[in-house]
Parts: structure tokens; C-alpha cells; sequence
């Protein structure tokens, strides 16, 4: 059969594809650093990067094994500390304080290997990937592997069947641990009122150095598929990386026993994900024929067991052990605690890491219980923005577990404290997230960091390496390099400090150890460079090592930096070279860089991650300030998201944007969603001062802050929790800074939000915008959303006035211009504060819209308020009006009799209130299209009536007469409306 990389251009296509994959692979991954590195010196000379992909394509077409070959001379590997144990003996003693001095106890040996490798490595495992999805038993119990369902279509071909094109080829790691994790208590859970059940927990024993593979296997494994042979010359290539590994690692590692011709699996290779559920699926199949169990799953080297054991007379874990292990012919004893495993046995367990937990019939689970409120408070769904709980906690107790600790406990009860590492990294990620494009008082995080520095210090800064870059990046945010240099010292000298002497002894050969140690110190110091690279990536101010500067020029230029840490979507995708990406004064970011928000094509086409449209609006909008940017038509940004993301006919947003000329201009986008038809507003009575407003502009720190973000987040949550479906807040009340996240927040949760931004300030002249976040659903249920953006058609005299002084000029729109969104069930619309006195202006929307939308900052209410309820008639719509709660008459108005016509209303307050109301729209279209009927109705009615005529008129029975004009809550329509 012929090779499917026979065609050129097939077979650049298909590297590029998998270098794509890989770049994706390794920006979300925590601990390939050293693989990270090496793909950021590829990719940072351009030219010579799209050589090397070319060059392996044609080496692969051309199946020079030659080329590789010199290439797979250069495997090697890296050492990094795997676990650490305590130097203190073991005492009943408890200590009131944690040992910062561990050290090693296990190490990992990761692969280390030319980046051409590493792309070969991924297009192998795409290809065999293929395969495997197309025998879905293969991957039924693999708990830790699963492909994007998009990789891969029902084609049996290698390539029509994958997609090359995007960047993702696994589900994230993480919902997949959930997943397997939450899928054994769910189960038992189910079963529990029928049943007693057993859940066993196992854990194979340095799985990866264990196995004894031969690639001669592999057509067996996989059935003989003849699609293997179309690969097999990238096959013979795997096979030499892996044999060139395993024959370093015999070397050093105790305990690796192979065949002559076999091999183990190198850590740091995704080829060995792929044959790690191939090399297991008859080990999987195995325990599931014997023991039958209502829930069987694999985490990599993790097994979860879920057993219906009716009544168990079993007492301890030996006699389970025996029970459903030893007796059924699974395992066999091996050693003192090992157990082996039939027809594997190079694969085994220790028995004093198995776990039993048993659940009787009808009788409470605590266990169960506890364990899903827990998952329930870690839960995005518990509370949308949790960061905020950050500011009210410790991150000591959060660090830290204290055995048997509860208010009610006596102080001899009390156990052994504990670090949690899990615990600690969710507190400082949350940190991240609240401090970002938001100014901290000193005061505030001082206490934070006092608390992270004596956690992460000693042999504990080492012990947890993967996250170092999170505490740079809070540093950086938080303006504090003087302490990232102190921690990065502190942890250079930790590292020197290390030894083997508490190394297990199963671990290494004995004279082995001198060489491991030097290389483990040389590559955690290169580790930590590459960390604070990434950090300093962000802003080159922040580093003043010139050798992890010049590693963070390399990050930027491959774009491997963190990109939730700049500080406006797309900036690190612009033609920029040295501009800070944390600076959000806008003004400043043009002055440094002409080039901000232009974005750059080569970056967008090798972009590690899935950009969303919410990114590309906003940066489309801030790059216009700079006279550029597609302007009011959202197609045009649309069909840019669809291109850059490489995405199919399913994500084409099912709108039309259409642009009406004249006095005021006006756009009606028109799109298919899944909104209900009478819709959930949230009006927020919020404080905003004039001062606020202008502030944003003097002094933006003192409205960035973080109890201005807790304020805001809150208000979301409450629009989460009671599942609204239009929030809409007061002129000036947004931060730019923050729109993103609040964006990216609306999209998941199908909210849509208006809002007033905050001034927006270019070379002096100050921006008043209305924004307007549109979320969407396509008929292929692909959500989506775009943003509208309109700068304010009228500025206030008074608004002029005040710009003035703080030398700040701003403009009338030559032609007003306003955008009319419907998406099929109803129509709306938004006014600016001021814009709403202009009559032309609302006479655009009559016989248009049915709600809406006034963002104001205005105290003349009574004026304000004679054209609110002028207009619910006039335009015979709902009106929702949100003024600060200084003024008040924040208020959602209809069309309805007086006693009606405002369905909620509101004046002051200290505390923001969301006050909630469903508009019954169809009630009021329904009145639209019958009010005139119904009036034909009637005067037909009437003058045909045979108690009536032209010379006696009105008469007394007129009055008592049933036909009549319905007399509902609602009025009918004005004069000339349509």
C-alpha cells in the first residue's frame, strides 16, 4: 500500500497540521518546559522555521531515515524530582509547624529531543489516533485520553478523516480527571439503595518504566489495520526514539526490565498516550470479564472499581484484596507488597496503596455526601465568579489541612498538618485573576504575600516547581520585582541544596547517583529560568537577567506566554516588538507602539489556542482608535474568527447585517438564537458619580480596584443565578480593562449585556461608548456572540464642560449613527443618556423595536422621565432606563395604563440592587398586530348596528353595548405606526 505522504503537499499540509497541535499541546501543558523551550527557538526565526517543517515533510515523503537518524542520535533526557519526603524520623510527636527541608524521594526521567521529533512524535499519534477513534472499545475504559470529537470525521481515510487545520487535538485534562473521578461516586450513588457496594482504588507501579513493549505488537493490537502501513516508515521512526530512550534510562533507572527488542514509554511524548490505551486495552477488558464491575475506569496508571458485593463479610482490605483480586486469578503475590498482574506481569500494584471504601445498602453515605457538596462548592456552577471568597480567606488555611480539625474537637484529637499544594494553586490563580488590569493597594497584598512565601519556601519552592511561573506572574501584576528576584534566588539556592539521600532505594542504580544529581540541579535551575521567561515575556521591564530575558524574547515571539495575562485580548498578537502586554492605558500603549492592535497575520495562522470572536471585536474596536479596524460591520470580524480558527461551516454565525443610510444612519442585524420571547432584563441600581466618570481618566487606579470587581462580580452572579437574559448597567459604569472576562462570562451563559463604558482616552480626545455583547446560538448549537460597539452620537454641554478641564476634547458624530438587533422574537435598540432628548433620533425606532435600552448618568430626572414614559407610548415599546442610583428613576416602562406603566422602579441606595423583571413581549406584539383590526372591528360593527344612524348618533344602548375597544393593560398604538 502507498505511503499517504507520497503528495508533497499533502504531506506539508500534514506537518504543519501537527506542529499546530503540538505548539496548542505544549502552551496548556505545566511540566514539558523543556520541549516549550525548544519549540520557541524554532518558531521565533520565521524563516527558518517554515524551512524546518518544510525540510521534515520532505523527509518523510522522500522516508530518509537517514535524516533521522542523526536526529534520534541527540535523544536524551531531563530530571525532575517526581516526590519528597520528610529527613525528620517518624515520631507520635506532632508537629506544629511543616517541614520546609524534604527532599527527593523519586525522580522522572522526561524525554529530551530535537523539536523535529517532537513534531514527528504528534503527526504519529494523530495518525494511530485515527485508528483507535475508529475503534471506540480501544479507548472505552481509558479514562485520561480522548480526542477533540472534531479531530477526526466518519471517513476511514488518514486524510480526509482528520482535520489538520485546527489547533487542539485533546480534550483538556482536567474535565477528563472530573469526569473519571466524578463517573465511580455517581455510580455508587445509583446502586446504593439496591445494593451494598465496594469501591477499590488502584495504582500501578512506575507504570511507565514497567512496560515491556515490542513494536511488532502493534498490528495485532490494533487488528491488523491496514491503514498502519501507510505510516510505517513514521512508525520505524517512533520506534527508534523509543528504543534510543530506553537504552539511556537502563542505565540509570533500577527496576527497568525489558527484552531484548522492547522498550518502556518515555514520559513527554504524546505517542506514548496513544500507546499507553493500546498497550492496556486487553489489561482493561481482562479485570472488566473477571470481576464484571458496575464501574470500571483508568486514569493513566490510576484505577477506579465500582463493585456490587451484596451482603460483605470482608473485614479488612487483605480479604478484599483476596476476594476480588487474588482468588479470581487477577493477581498474584509478588514480593512483600507487590501484587502482579496475570498475562502482565510486568505491570503490579502495592498492596498499601490500595484503598477500600464500602457502602451499605440504605444506610447514609457520609462519604458521599460530603464528597458532593465539595464538588459542588468547587464548581463553577456553585458561584460563577468565586475569585471574590479569595479576599476574604487566609491563604494559610487554605494551604494547609490540619487531621480531625474541627471547632468541637479537643486539642488531643487534633493530627498532623498538612500542605495541599492543589489548594494553594487555586488560591493564587484566583489571585491572578483579581488582581489583573486592577490596581492593588501594598496593604492589601502584603498579607498574601507573606503568607505564599513562607508556604512556597525551603524544599517546598522546589518540591512544587509547576508553580513557579503562577507566583511570577502575580508578582509582575503586582508590580513587586523586587520580590520575584528574592524568590527566584531563594529557590537557586534550595535547588543547589539538593540530595539523594533520602532517594528510594528501588530508584536508582547506586553508581548513577553523583551524575542524576548534577543533571536534576542543572535542569531545575533551567526550569526556573524558563518559568521566569515566560513571565517576563509579558513585560521585558520585569527581568534583569539577561539570559532569561533573552529566552523571554524568544516566548514572545512564538507567542508562549500566558495569554490570560495581557492585559487586552490580541495585544501579543499585534506587530509589536518591547511594549509592555500588562499596560492598559490605551492612550500610552499607542504613544510606545503605532503597531498595537495590528494584528499579525503569521501570529494569528500559528496561534497556539482557539481565539474567540469576543477577542477579536474588542481588539478590532481599540485598533480603530488608531484610524484602523473594520468598523460597524460584525460580519467582516466574523468571517476573520472563522478563518484564523480554521473552523467549519457549523460556527458560521445565522445573522445579517444590513446598513441603512440617511439622518440618523441605522443598522439592523438580524440572527437566529435561542432566546425565550418573553425575556429575563436585570436593571442595575448602581452609584456612579460625574467624578467617577472623569476619574476614569485621571486617575483610573481608584476605579480599578478590587472592591469595585467584587462589586461587579456579584452583580453577575446574582444575573447567573437567576438566569437572566439582559443585564443592563449605567452610562460610564464599565472598565475597559475588564470587558473581556465579563464578555467571556456573558457568551458562556447566553446573558446579554449593556452597558456604558468607561471613558476611553486617545491623544487627548475622550471616547463616550455604548457596548453591547450579543450572545449566540447557531443552528449547529455552536455558541457564539459579537460585540457592538457605538461611540455617543451627542455629547452633553455639560459633558463637554467637564472634558474641558481636565484638557480632553470629544466630538459630535457628524451623522448619528445607532444598530437595531433582533433575533427573531423581538427587536431592540440602545440610546445614550443625552441621545435620548434628540427626537429624530428615537423617531428611527418607531414601528422598529419593541425594547428599549437608555445607559445614563444623568440628574434632570423629571425631564428624563417625561421622555421615557413619552416614548413607551410613542414607540409603543418597553423602555429600560439605567441611571445611577445617585438620581434614581432607574426604571423598565411599557406601553400600559398609567397605574402600569412602570414594572419596577428605583431611587438610591448604598448597596448595588439587581432588580429583575420578565417584559411579556408577545403580549405586546399581540396588541401591535390586533389594535387595528380590532378597531375596524368595532366601527364595522357599529355602523351596521341598527340602534345607530346618522341622524340620532350616539344613543343611550351605545352605552351598555359589548362592542367596545378591549380595555387591557396595554395601550394601543400611536398614529402612524406601522
Amino acid at each position: 500500500m502507498s505511503s499517504i505522504f507520497n503528495n508533497r503537499e499533502n504531506a506539508i499540509a500534514m506537518v504543519q497540521g501537527a506542529y499546530k497541535k503540538l505548539k496548542a499541546y505544549l502552551y496548556y501543558d505545566k511540566t514539558l518546559a523543556f520541549a516549550k523551550k525548544r519549540l520557541a527557538i524554532l518558531e521565533s526565526d520565521r524563516d527558518n522555521f517554515i524551512n524546518v517543517l518544510e525540510n521534515i515533510a520532505q523527509n518523510i515523503s522522500n522516508e530518509n531515515i537517514l535524516f533521522f537518524d542523526n536526529l534520534i542520535e541527540e535523544v536524551d533526557f531531563r530530571v525532575l524530582p517526581k516526590r519528597f519526603k520528610s529527613s525528620l524520623p517518624e515520631s507520635n510527636i506532632i508537629n506544629a509547624t511543616v517541614d520546609h527541608s524534604c527532599n527527593i524521594s523519586k525522580i522522572n526521567f522526561f524525554i529530551d529531543m530535537p523539536i523535529e521529533l517532537y513534531i514527528v512524535d504528534f503527526l504519529w499519534t494523530i495518525l494511530v489516533g485515527k485508528l483507535i477513534t475508529d475503534r471506540p472499545d480501544i479507548l472505552k475504559y481509558a479514562g485520561a485520553t480522548a480526542f477533540k470529537p472534531s479531530l477526526y470525521t466518519s471517513s476511514q481515510d488518514l486524510i480526509e478523516g482528520i482535520d489538520f487545520k485546527s489547533n487542539r487535538a485533546f480534550k483538556p485534562y482536567f474535565s477528563l480527571y472530573t469526569s473519571w473521578r466524578n463517573g465511580a461516586f455517581k455510580t455508587i450513588q445509583n446502586i446504593h439503595p439496591d445494593t451494598d457496594s465496594l469501591l477499590l482504588c488502584l495504582d500501578l507501579k512506575s507504570f511507565y518504566y514497567s512496560v515491556d513493549f515490542n513494536f511488532s505488537q502493534l498490528d495485532e493490537l490494533l487488528n491488523n489495520d491496514s491503514r498502519l502501513e501507510q505510516f510505517s516508515f513514521l512508525t520505524s521512526i517512533i520506534k527508534k526514539i523509543y528504543y534510543a530512550y530506553t537504552k539511556l534510562i537502563v542505565k540509570y533507572k533500577k527496576g527497568v526490565k525489558v527484552q531484548k527488542n522492547n522498550c518502556i514509554f518515555p514520559i513527554g511524548i504524546t505517542s506514548a498516550i496513544v500507546l499507553r490505551e493500546i498497550y492496556l486495552y486487553g489489561f482493561d477488558s481482562q479485570i472488566v470479564n473477571v470481576l464484571a464491575p458496575k464501574y470500571y475506569n483508568r486514569y493513566v496508571d490510576d484505577i477506579l472499581i465500582v463493585l456490587e458485593t451484596g451482603t460483605i463479610n470482608e473485614t479488612s482490605s487483605d480479604d478484599v484484596i483476596n476476594k476480588y483480586l487474588i482468588n479470581t486469578g487477577l493477581v498474584a503475590i509478588s514480593g512483600a507488597q507487590d501484587l502482579k498482574f496475570y498475562g502482565y506481569s510486568n505491570i503490579r500494584i502495592q498492596k498499601d496503596k490500595i484503598n477500600c471504601f464500602f457502602f451499605p445498602q440504605n444506610q447514609k453515605t457520609i462519604l458521599l455526601d460530603i464528597y458532593a457538596e465539595t464538588i459542588h462548592m468547587n464548581s463553577s456552577e456553585a458561584n460563577l465568579l468565586p475569585d471574590t471568597d479569595v479576599l476574604s480567606s487566609s491563604f494559610t488555611n487554605t494551604a494547609y489541612n490540619i487531621q480531625n480539625l474541627d471547632i468541637s474537637n479537643k486539642i488531643r484529637e487534633l493530627g498532623f498538618l498538612r500542605n495541599n499544594n492543589y489548594n494553594a494553586t487555586r488560591f493564587v490563580n484566583a489571585l491572578l485573576r483579581l488582581v489583573k488590569n486592577t490596581h492593588v493597594s501594598n496593604d492589601v497584598m502584603n498579607q498574601y504575600f507573606e503568607q505564599i512565601e513562607e508556604f512556597y519556601q525551603g524544599s517546598q519552592s522546589v518540591e512544587y516547581s509547576n508553580s513557579w511561573r503562577s507566583l511570577f506572574e502575580l508578582y509582575l501584576l503586582c508590580g513587586e520585582s523586587v520580590r520575584a528576584r528574592s524568590m527566584y534566588v531563594k529557590i537557586g539556592e534550595e535547588i543547589k541544596k539538593l540530595n539523594f539521600e533520602l532517594l528510594d532505594s528501588d530508584e536508582l542504580l547506586e553508581k548513577k547517583k553523583g551524575t542524576i544529581l548534577k543533571r536534576l540541579i542543572i535542569d531545575l535551575k533551567e526550569k526556573l529560568d524558563i518559568a521566569t521567561a515566560l513571565t517576563t515575556a509579558l513585560n521585558y521591564s520585569f527581568g534583569r537577567n539577561k539570559r532569561v530575558r533573552d529566552l523571554a524574547v524568544l516566548f514572545r515571539k512564538s507567542n508562549m506566554l500566558n495569554h490570560s495575562m495581557v492585559a487586552y485580548p490580541l495585544l501579543n498578537y499585534s506587530s509589536i516588538s518591547d511594549v509592555s502586554l500588562t499596560e492598559i492605558n490605551i492612550s500610552r500603549l499607542f504613544e510606545n507602539s503605532p503597531k498595537a492592535f495590528e494584528l499579525d497575520k503569521f501570529a494569528l495562522q500559528w496561534s497556539p489556542r482557539f481565539i474567540s470572536t469576543v477577542e477579536f471585536y474588542i481588539a478590532d474596536y481599540l485598533h480603530s482608535f488608531n484610524g484602523r479596524g473594520y468598523g460597524d460591520d460584525p460580519s467582516l470580524i466574523h468571517n476573520k474568527f472563522i478563518d484564523y480558527n480554521q473552523l467549519g461551516d457549523y460556527a458560521r454565525a445565522e445573522y445579517v447585517f444590513e446598513s441603512t443610510k440617511g439622518y440618523p444612519n441605522c443598522a439592523d442585524i438580524r440572527l437566529t438564537n435561542s432566546s425565550p420571547s418573553n425575556p429575563k432584563v436585570a436593571l442595575v441600581n448602581t452609584n456612579i458619580s460625574v467624578k467617577d466618570a472623569l476619574n476614569a481618566i485621571i486617575e483610573p487606579q481608584k476605579t480599578l480596584t478590587l472592591k469595585a470587581k467584587v462589586r461587579l462580580f456579584k452583580i453577575l452572579n446574582i444575573a447567573k443565578e437567576e438566569k437572566v437574559d439582559i443585564l443592563v448597567f449605567p452610562e460610564y459604569y464599565f472598565p475597559l480593562p475588564w470587558l473581556l472576562d465579563i464578555s467571556m462570562f456573558a457568551l458562556k451563559n447566553h446573558i446579554t449585556i449593556i452597558t456604558g463604558l468607561q471613558y476611553i482616552t486617545v491623544a487627548g480626545q475622550a471616547y463616550n461608548t455604548v457596548c453591547n455583547f450579543v450572545p449566540s446560538v447557531t443552528g449547529h448549537r455552536f455558541v457564539n456572540g459579537f460585540m457592538l460597539f457605538r461611540e455617543k452620537n451627542f455629547y452633553a454641554p455639560d459633558e463637554v464642560i467637564e472634558l474641558s478641564r481636565i484638557k480632553h476634547i470629544c466630538r459630535d458624530q457628524e451623522i448619528p449613527y445607532y444598530y437595531r438587533v433582533s433575533n427573531g422574537k423581538y427587536t431592540y435598540s440602545t440610546i445614550l443618556c443625552y441621545e435620548f432628548t434628540d427626537i429624530t433620533s428615537r423617531a428611527t425606532m418607531k414601528s422598529k423595536i419593541e425594547l428599549l435600552f437608555v445607559p445614563q448618568l444623568n440628574k434632570d430626572t423629571n425631564y428624563f422621565s417625561a421622555i421615557v414614559e413619552s416614548t413607551a407610548r410613542d414607540l409603543h415599546c418597553f423602555v429600560v432606563q439605567a441611571n445611577t442610583s445617585a438620581y434614581g428613576d432607574s426604571r423598565i416602562t411599557a406601553p400600559y395604563k398609567t397605574e402600569a406603566k412602570n414594572i419596577l422602579q428605583v431611587k438610591g441606595g448604598e448597596t448595588d440592587v439587581v432588580m429583575i423583571a420578565t417584559l411579556n413581549v408577545e403580549e405586546l406584539i399581540a396588541k401591535r398586530n390586533s389594535y387595528r383590526q380590532e378597531i375596524k372591528r368595532v366601527v364595522s360593527k357599529c355602523y351596521r348596528c341598527k340602534y345607530s344612524s346618522a341622524k340620532i348618533g350616539h344613543n343611550k344602548k351605545c352605552d351598555s353595548c359589548e362592542n367596545k375597544l378591549s380595555k387591557g393593560r396595554i395601550k394601543g398604538t400611536p398614529p402612524g405606526f406601522k
